[in-house]
């Protein structure tokens, strides 16, 4: 099995899509013992061995669809996402949910380790929510240590979240393994927090393989947005971390910037070539022709084309589907300070997604189908992502 790091000869092949989850069909049950409808935010990871591992909510039906996740699935593909296990069981929360979640891989130890927030309420009682006593949620996390054949127990890491907080988020997506200098080794997680009215944003990061973990300072909100929280975290080659965050409503991503490994960040600033619908999605470092690339990819609502998405939709009521629509891939070849080249992937319904580097030397792009119900993998080389 080949290193995932290692740079591969690529053939310019265009995209292949695969089911990985697939919402009503796969022999997963939840909760009352019905199957799961829907599948999603997903987390992937790949193992030094070369294996993908996928880690999901499954989701029941509720009034509150976003706090119906009750349990963490995960699959994994020893062939570059073209076939997939069975789906296996990580932990479960019975009618409490499971929402949002993170997961990292310490390829030191060779231990993937998800995050995930529990909110103590029941799901099957929405409403109950505003008059619960106590802590809404509460946070753990679970490892394995076999490339995600088995899990551990839960072990609850709540006492490092921010104290003055309501609700702590992970991710949504991959945290990352820096690898310059003195911060060489930490894991970093993207999250944030609720503070009422304001969402805000950090990260999460360990120094001792995922045993014991801090939150970083809160990133400046210094334009007073209601910022969303999900955001992606990419290591430039000089160490630098840079934070690519959710816009609130139509608009573009925004981003921010750690020389300190993540434990402070600079001040939000638009990053207004990256048109944006709110939604979570992913960026990654790859090399193309020996230089460094970053990738974004992301829905780009109803007009596949647009440029700025704050006029082109203005005053226009736009349902959950026209915004999460059209796929698109965006490239920065100045370490995300412009990002001149765009490519549509998935002219079609697109949520959350993830970005990564598959072992054979091509890209893997993982999304949310099917209105948010199922999780499919699209494959192609970074050939023929820049050709043409």
């Amino acid at each position: 099995m080949h290193n995932a790091c290692e740079q591969k000869k690529e053939s310019p092949a265009g995209p292949e899509v695969y089911a990985v989850f697939e919402g009503g069909k796969e022999e997963m049950k939840g909760h009352n013992d019905i199957i799961f409808p829907q599948y999603r935010e997903q987390n992937v990871i790949v193992t030094n061995s070369g294996k993908l591992v996928v880690v999901v909510q499954g989701r029941n039906k509720s009034d509150w669809s976003d706090r119906s996740g009750q349990d963490l699935i995960c699959k994994t593909s020893i062939d570059n996402g073209k076939s997939w296990s069975k789906p296996l069981l990580m932990i479960s929360e019975g009618e409490k949910s499971i929402c949002p979640n993170a997961t990292v891989y310490d390829k030191t130890t060779n231990r993937i380790i998800t995050l995930y927030s529990v909110f103590q309420w029941p799901f099957t009682d929405p409403e109950i929510r505003k008059s619960w006593e106590g802590l809404k949620n509460r946070e753990y996390m679970i490892y394995s240590d076999d490339e995600g054949e088995t899990w551990s127990e839960p072990h609850e890491i709540t006492q490092a979240a921010k104290l003055d907080s309501v609700t702590q988020v992970f991710g949504s997506g991959e945290g990352i393994q820096l690898k310059h200098d003195k911060y060489a080794g930490r894991l970093v997680v993207p999250g944030g927090d609720m503070l009422p009215p304001n969402k805000r944003v950090f990260a999460w990061y360990s120094d001792d393989h995922g045993k014991n973990w801090r939150t970083s300072d809160i990133v400046p909100n210094t334009q007073g947005r209601l910022t969303p929280c999900e955001n992606a975290i990419v290591e430039l080659s000089d160490g630098t971390l840079l934070m690519n965050e959710r816009n609130q409503g139509i608009g573009h991503r925004w981003k921010s910037i750690s020389q300190d490994g993540g434990e402070t960040w600079s001040a939000f600033e638009p990053i207004v070539d990256l048109p944006s619908i709110s939604c979570n999605s992913g960026v990654i470092s790859v090399e193309h022709n020996g230089k460094e690339i970053l990738l974004y990819a992301g829905p780009v609502g109803p007009s596949p084309d647009v440029i700025n998405a704050l006029n082109e939709y203005e005053g226009q009521d736009l349902s959950s589907q026209e915004r999460r629509r059209n796929g698109v891939v965006f490239a920065s070849y100045d370490q995300g300070k412009t990002w001149p080249f765009r490519k549509l992937l998935v002219p079609d319904l697109f949520a959350y997604s993830s970005l990564v580097l598959l072992p054979d030397g091509n890209i893997g792009l993982f999304y949310e189908s099917r209105d948010h119900l199922d999780i499919n993998l699209i494959r192609f080389s970074r050939d023929w992502l820049f050709s043409n």
